[in-house]
């Protein structure tokens, strides 16, 4: 699996590469600095998730824009420290095309949790045993028929 990180921070690039290797060991991860970089990147490669930070020399915002419509069926990932005091901030990152927002103060393990669902494919997904599905109406069961029995006397 290719993956994309574009971050100017080369610690949180080693942080999510560490997050990654706590949940599978079959991706391939290159880094980006910025979205310039991303660019060229995207030209010659095919990514099945881009995970992009905060605080691009580009602007966050129009990096999403440009890479949902660069990868329109592509999960798009990106984090930001949350606040309680702006609650419109994640909602904002995803009206600009993430599939996921997640905050940037998670540990490599935590981090790994929320994107176990992104790396997983056939040979490691599992398969829970579903319920048969009810019947649409409840019928009553069908009863043998009765035998008449005659008393007399």
């Amino acid at each position: 699996m290719n993956i994309l990180i574009v971050d100017p921070s080369s610690e949180r690039r080693a942080l999510v590469d560490d997050a990654l290797s706590w949940v599978s060991d079959r991706y391939f991860l290159q880094q980006a600095q910025s979205l310039m970089e991303a660019k060229e990147q995207l030209r010659g490669e095919e990514f099945q998730l881009v995970i992009v930070g905060p605080e691009l020399p580009e602007d966050t915002f129009a990096a999403l824009v440009f890479l949902r419509g660069w990868l329109p069926h592509t999960p798009l990932l990106t984090y930001t420290k949350m606040s309680r005091f702006d609650r419109n901030m994640p909602a904002r990152l995803l009206d600009c095309g993430a599939n996921l927002v997640f905050d940037q103060r998670m540990s490599a393990t935590q981090l790994g949790l929320v994107l176990r669902p992104y790396l997983a494919n056939k040979s490691n997904v599992h398969q829970f045993a579903t319920r048969k599905a009810a019947p649409l109406v409840d019928q009553p069961a069908q009863r043998a028929p009765r035998e008449q029995v005659a008393s007399f006397g």
